[in-house]
């Protein structure tokens, strides 16, 4: 039972040393392929800055022409500092926010049938009820270590 155990181990190891190799070139890949599709969008949208304003216009969206330049500029430079993993972790999280709202905007019901609705029903008090305390006991129990007794 035990040489099970060792050889287990071993393979184990074995496994993430080679996944920990290749995290790295994976990265470059996801950077690259995203980088380069959001260039393109970004370069579309903004040579067709007519086009999506009228879109952001049929949308509701304060200032669409302002919006229009503001995410299709968001889109071209942010592809292209992904694509150059410049300020790679800043920028995916506003691209993240940027893609998300517009789900949000543009198609709501494709953004809602990622779950079906009593799955969807269950997840929102559940999700509210882990974050929310969590954060707030995680704040509390740093501002507790941080005074002294």
């Amino acid at each position: 039972m035990n040489k099970l155990l060792v050889r287990a181990t071993d393979w184990h190891d074995k496994l993430f040393h080679l996944v920990e190799y290749l995290r790295s070139p994976f990265l470059l890949f996801v950077r690259l392929y995203w980088g380069i599709q959001l260039i393109q969008s970004g370069w579309g949208k903004l040579h067709n800055l007519g086009k999506v304003t009228e879109f952001f216009t049929s949308l509701g969206l304060p200032a669409p022409a302002f919006t229009a330049l503001a995410i299709s500029s968001l889109e071209f430079f942010g592809g292209i500092l992904l694509a150059l993993g410049l300020f790679s972790r800043v920028i995916s999280l506003v691209l993240t926010i940027n893609m998300l709202m517009a789900y949000i905007t543009a198609d709501r019901e494709a953004l809602v049938s990622i779950f079906p609705i009593p799955t969807n029903l269950l997840l929102r008090p559940l999700m509210f009820s882990l974050l929310l305390p969590s954060s707030c006991c995680c704040s509390v129990r740093d501002y507790s270590l941080r005074t002294p007794y």
